[in-house]
């Protein structure tokens, strides 16, 4: 008993004042979160014994892989019944031969399940086991709550943000509308004033030139643009068929008179040649009076009687007196002409529009394709190329024969201008015109807007070309520091109604807005420098032209001018 009010000592007072109850004193055996209140079941062994097995326990556990906080809830399994055992404990209880007699059971401590085995419970038991192993201390494990070093760190930072945001929406009231504002804050006033702006639109000519072209006469640069497809060719069969009748050989003969008087031979008289040819004149043949020894002569058409090839008679063979005294008759040229009736295929035009139609839709692909070619980055042509073909066959329409040779060549030819640089020309133009009419207090913004409205062929064989271009842009009033620095000490000092008054009669100035802080709020400060004047942001030709659907919606206080 006096061991066990010894360690009660060494430990502390007693929980609640009751004996028997483990000490108060703790020990931190697992990183500040569980706290061991000492249970020895054994008397004699004292409370430094428990202490000192307390802290080898905990080696113990990390040497042999095991989480401490796992090896302390298995003891405290077993220091619950040992604990309530030192309840009933009453001085001269238990005698030391009884202790030392005592076997109990205890938990293996590092096994995955636990396993129970008898342990001596004598002094020299414990103190052979310490001397191999640590010691248990048997105890019951509470768990309390205590925060850890990232907790108050968080709630310090919290506390720290409210704070801010209190101090923060304290100074927001004071500087509006708090009773401290005048004393703590400068009055100040914020001055918006939106510039005036003019809307400028123009259409302008300018002037394509298939020569050198003069950028001071509103010139650019034109010129004419050819390609010649390669010749291709094709061949087919002739459609066409031609009958042709029998054609009679026709010719002339001559007479001759010895007589002394004239003498007339009557027309359609059948002379006969020496191969049997019978030849009909065509005409009566008078013939003058002999002169002799020269003879009358005159020479008469003729045809041959039978039709076809067999009229076809050679040189004298008609030689001989005919008709009446003193005439004969001569021919003196061959008949010839005399045909035979005969059918025979001939080519048609259609023939030779199938056989070109093909290629020529081919070739003028390509040709368009080689003045596409030729198209530098800049030019646009005036228009689709204009295409002319060239068809040329072996056998023209009409003529006798089977198959016919079609070829075909095509050439186009279009007309091209800059035109990137007229549009340059056109706002480059504009530009300088609306500047000079508007003066130098205002400025472009963004830039010009143009489009291509019509091309003009004026001259079709120089290739003289007009070109209207319509141009618009934005024009805004600039306020120089200089200029607002002036305005500011206009306004100073002013009821907040006549500054907006003097605003909107300064020249440049379409609308403006005024925000004051601190003071009465209705008075602009009175020094210059407590007000600020900023100018509102500006639009460029290109924003303005997507807000609005035509040039006759414009806004209020805008102005449209016409170059």
């Amino acid at each position: 008993m006096a061991n066990w009010q010894e360690a009660l000592k060494k430990g502390g007072q007693a929980f609640h004042g009751e004996p028997g109850k483990p000490a108060d004193a703790s020990v931190n055996l697992h990183e500040g979160h569980y706290v061991a209140y000492a249970a020895n079941n054994s008397i004699n062994a004292g409370w430094d014994e428990n202490l000192s097995s307390a802290g080898a326990t905990s080696a113990y556990f990390r040497k042999h892989g095991v989480d401490p906080d796992t090896g302390w809830r298995s003891q405290w399994m077993v220091a619950a019944p040992n604990a309530e055992e030192l309840h009933s404990l009453t001085p001269g209880a238990t005698s030391d031969a009884k202790r030392k007699k005592r076997m109990r059971t205890n938990t293996g401590v590092g096994t995955s399940h636990s396993i129970q085995r008898p342990v001596c419970a004598c002094r020299r038991c414990r103190t052979r086991r310490a001397k191999h192993t640590p010691r248990v201390v048997e105890s019951t494990l509470v768990t309390i709550s205590q925060s850890t070093i990232a907790g108050w760190k968080m709630r310090l930072r919290w506390g720290l943000a409210s704070a801010g945001l209190l101090l923060l929406a304290g100074v927001g009231m004071l500087w509006d509308s708090g009773p401290l504002a005048p004393l703590l804050f400068r009055p100040t006033a914020i001055v918006t004033i939106e510039p005036t702006r003019l809307e400028s639109q123009a259409r302008l000519s300018i002037t394509a030139v298939t020569g050198t072209s003069n950028t001071a006469k509103h010139e650019v640069a034109a010129r004419f643009v050819s390609a010649i497809s390669p010749a291709s060719e094709a061949f087919g069969q002739a459609s066409g068929v031609t009958h042709v009748p029998a054609v009679a050989a026709g010719g002339t003969l001559t007479f001759y008179n010895a007589a002394t008087y004239p003498q007339t031979i009557a027309a359609d008289t059948v002379l006969t040649g020496a191969d049997g040819v019978q030849v009909l004149t065509d005409a009566a043949a008078p013939i003058p009076a002999g002169d002799p020894p020269l003879f009358g002569v005159v020479t008469v058409n003729a045809h041959a009687v039978l039709v076809g090839s067999r009229g076809n008679i050679a040189a004298l063979d008609i030689d001989g007196l005919c008709c009446v005294a003193g005439v004969a008759v001569k021919n003196t040229a061959g008949l010839s002409g005399g045909q035979d009736a005969q059918t025979y295929t001939t080519v048609r035009q259609a023939d030779v529009d199938g056989l070109a139609r093909p290629l020529i839709d081919t070739l003028t692909q390509d040709a368009q394709a080689g003045i596409r070619v030729q198209l530098r980055p800049q030019e646009w042509m005036v228009t689709i190329p204009a295409c002319s073909n060239a068809v040329n066959a072996d056998h023209p329409a009409g003529s006798r024969a089977t198959q016919v040779t079609v070829t075909v060549a095509v050439t186009c030819r279009t007309e091209v201008y800059d035109q990137q640089a007229a549009l340059r020309l056109a706002a480059s133009s504009f530009t300088q015109e609306t500047a000079t009419t508007l003066g130098t207090n205002y400025a472009l913004v963004g830039r010009v807007m143009t489009t291509l409205v019509s091309v003009i062929v004026t001259d079709p064989k120089r290739g003289t070309l007009t070109l209207s271009i319509e141009a618009e842009g934005v024009w805004v009033y600039r306020w120089s520091p200089k200029h607002l620095g002036a305005l500011a000490k206009r306004i100073a000092g002013t009821q907040k109604q006549e500054a907006l008054v003097l605003l909107l009669r300064e020249a440049g100035v379409q609308a403006a807005s005024i925000h004051l802080s601190g003071g009465e709020g209705t008075t602009l400060p009175a020094g210059p420098s407590q007000i600020l004047i900023t100018v509102a942001g500006e639009r460029t030709a290109e924003e303005h032209r997507c807000s609005r659907s035509a040039w006759g919606k414009l806004g209020p206080g805008s102005l449209r001018l016409f170059l």
